[in-house]
């Protein structure tokens, strides 16, 4: 980005040196870093002046730092380190990845092909399984927190990120109280809208939200308005699959993504292993992707800002 930032040329943590602002957000700003100490290239997340004044955005950093670092799927973003600037802002410095985000895939290119997002969700299940036999309940799945690397080489992978609302079933810290609604409207689950006991089921609907977008291109609820969203999360029946869409493939996962998306918790897939299981055992009547499409969806290195 050629923004002018005065933290470009400084280094953080006494070995991360900001070379470029590579994405920019209300919370927090990420920058392209060189890692001297270790000779290779990351992202550094730093959190905002305006939110390290703050008494919760720190704490919640500080715990999205942990909590990453602590997680050792493949399909998790891979966190290195974790501290405080020169002028005590909070950083951490992270695996930069060289790939798009599933939201940007979406808005540039359409609905995604349903092999393609098969093979993705069941990776995010992998992150989500691990985070749950943790204990950790992410609360923001979504296309933005999801990037896709590989596509040009024809082997995508997941990577899960932004775990900065992450909420431990036993939360003792109380962050989560601290605000009145926490997570995304589009993809929050009808006890999450209403301020509910949160579940690892809870990750599986706004993965099945996730799901239903990738595959036509829209949300299954929608509305400019983020109060009436909340309300045909917990009121509204989602459209099925199978009437949206007439492809075949995409039909064949209708019932895996309609049982994530129900109403009630303990209708839903148990563990993100299960869903992972049920993806897998799907036959897919697949076509090969055009090459210009898989070519198109390469991408370059990319951040979501937050």
């Amino acid at each position: 980005m050629s923004v002018d930032d005065p933290r470009v040329g400084t280094v953080v943590g006494g070995r991360f040196r900001l070379d470029d602002l590579l994405a920019q957000g209300d919370a927090a700003n990420i920058y392209t870093a060189w890692d001297e100490k270790l000779g290779r290239k990351v992202a550094v997340k730093v959190l905002t002046a305006a939110q390290n004044k703050g008494a919760v955005a720190p704490r919640r950093f500080a715990r999205e730092a942990r909590v990453t670092a602590s997680l050792r799927s493949p399909h998790t973003v891979t966190v290195f380190d974790f501290g405080d600037t020169e002028d005590g802002a909070k950083y951490m410095a992270m695996e930069l990845l060289d790939g798009t985000s599933m939201d940007e895939l979406l808005n540039r290119d359409g609905p995604l092909r349903p092999e393609l997002v098969r093979t993705l969700a069941m990776q995010i299940c992998q992150s989500l399984q691990e985070a749950h036999e943790q204990g950790l309940v992410h609360r923001n799945i979504k296309p933005s927190n999801i990037i896709v690397t590989g596509l040009t080489a024809g082997t995508p992978a997941a990577k899960v990120m932004d775990f900065g609302i992450v909420k431990p079933v036993d939360d003792d810290e109380n962050l989560s109280k601290e605000a009145t609604l926490v997570g995304t409207p589009h993809y929050m689950s009808p006890e999450q809208a209403e301020e509910g006991e949160i579940s690892p089921r809870t990750d599986i609907y706004a993965l099945g939200i996730t799901m239903f977008e990738a595959l036509t291109g829209r949300p299954p609820f929608d509305s400019r308005r983020p109060l009436e969203v909340l309300v045909m999360q917990i009121t509204e029946a989602p459209p099925r699959l199978s009437k949206v869409c007439e492809d075949p493939a995409v039909a064949a996962l209708d019932p895996v993504v309609d049982r994530c998306l129900k109403k009630q918790p303990a209708e839903r897939y148990a563990t993100a292993e299960e869903l992972r299981a049920a993806l897998e055992a799907i036959e897919l009547a697949t076509q090969p992707a055009p090459a210009a499409a898989v070519a198109a969806s390469g991408g370059g290195t990319l951040y979501q800002p937050v």
